[in-house]
């Protein structure tokens, strides 16, 4: 059996880029909302004494920060000199990643430590800051670190890879 790679092109990067970035986005959405709902008409209490609560705050703040830092790590390990392809292909899991660590904390804050509302301010935060992260051509085009040539690659498109 032959050795074919998948056809690339700059928009089909650009369209799965979003569909994964939605689909995480959806899916975070999803588990906060079907939870807060599910506690009924409790009380919304922020208790700063509280250790769980607090706890919840770590690893949101902790989450957001290595979200971050790991993107930034992956980032800057794609070479200038790569070909398009294998930035693109490196971009992609630096992206999953940052998704992937923002993700977690928002689970375990709804499934282990969520015994009140109060608890959910942590997920929508989250939740707020990764749709401020959504993919875009230009900021895609900005992370890829592109040569001049690979601009003119990218601006065509449709044109594969």
């Amino acid at each position: 059996m032959k050795n074919q790679q998948l056809e690339i092109t700059p928009n089909a990067f650009f369209k799965t880029s979003r569909t994964l970035y939605f689909a995480i986005l959806a899916g975070v959405a999803f588990v906060t909302v079907f939870f807060y709902m599910d506690l009924g008409k409790q009380e919304f209490k922020i208790d700063f004494k509280n250790n769980m609560f607090l706890l919840s705050i770590a690893l949101g703040v902790l989450a957001i920060l290595a979200s971050n830092v790991m993107f930034k790590n992956l980032k800057d390990k794609i070479s200038k000199n790569s070909d398009l392809r294998a930035k693109i292909g490196q971009l992609q899991t630096a992206n999953l990643v940052r998704y992937a660590i923002l993700e977690v904390p928002v689970f375990i804050i709804i499934f282990a430590l969520s015994p009140d509302k109060s608890f959910f301010i942590i997920p929508v935060i989250i939740l707020l800051y990764l749709l401020s992260l959504m993919p875009n051509k230009e900021k895609l085009e900005e992370d890829l670190n592109l040569t001049t040539e690979q601009k003119i690659q990218w601006n065509k498109g449709d044109e594969v890879i």
